[in-house]
């Protein structure tokens, strides 16, 4: 447990720009806000969203974010991150065998929908976190991404722990991932 909590502070500090043997209070901060709205007066603009801050720019409304963060159907995923068709075939085959099912635990078992599902959370999670395309080939920003709430399902489909072996690699991924958001930035 320590261990985990260690390496989580670890990642924090990457993510906040932490120099190792400076004094915390030494440490580059951002400039405190002009007082009493003075011309010239710049602070970042973040949306907020039923609730929730939206770091990455160009996310103004729901809307923005719903597009931003969609990735379409399986299939286009598939398309996007240049993935084997096999992949596809097997997740529509499954789906057809379980159509009309109320269970739905085939899904959770097929490594591309859980890279789907994983890709779509990550798409929040960028856009909350602010995440540049540039930073998603960072080791550390990956690390961090894969150990969060949608690590689970990218782990499943990017780590070959079968015989299926991977969707796709963990560095592939991330390199597309970074192609889709900054195509997906450019349409904000």
């Amino acid at each position: 447990m320590e261990k985990n909590i260690l390496s989580e502070i670890d990642q924090m500090k990457y993510l906040f720009g932490y120099k190792a043997g400076k004094v915390i209070s030494e440490q580059a901060t951002p400039p405190p806000p002009p007082a009493g709205g003075q011309s010239g007066e710049t602070k970042p603009e973040f949306a907020t969203i039923e609730g929730e801050v939206y770091k990455l720019p160009g996310i103004t409304d729901l809307a923005k974010l719903e597009d931003f963060a969609s990735v379409g159907k399986p299939s286009d995923l598939v398309k996007s991150m240049g993935i084997d068709l096999g992949w596809l075939n097997n997740y529509e085959r499954q789906k057809q065998a379980n159509k009309g099912s109320q269970n739905v635990t085939w899904a959770k078992s097929d490594k591309l929908w859980n890279l789907w599902s994983g890709t779509k959370g990550t798409m929040y999670l960028i856009a909350k976190l602010g995440i540049k395309p540039e930073q998603l080939r960072d080791r550390g920003v990956q690390q961090t991404i894969m150990g969060g709430p949608y690590g689970q399902y990218l782990k499943f489909a990017v780590e070959p722990g079968d015989e299926e072996g991977p969707v796709i690699t963990k560095d592939n991924f991330f390199n597309k991932l970074a192609d889709i958001v900054t195509y997906k930035m450019k349409s904000l």
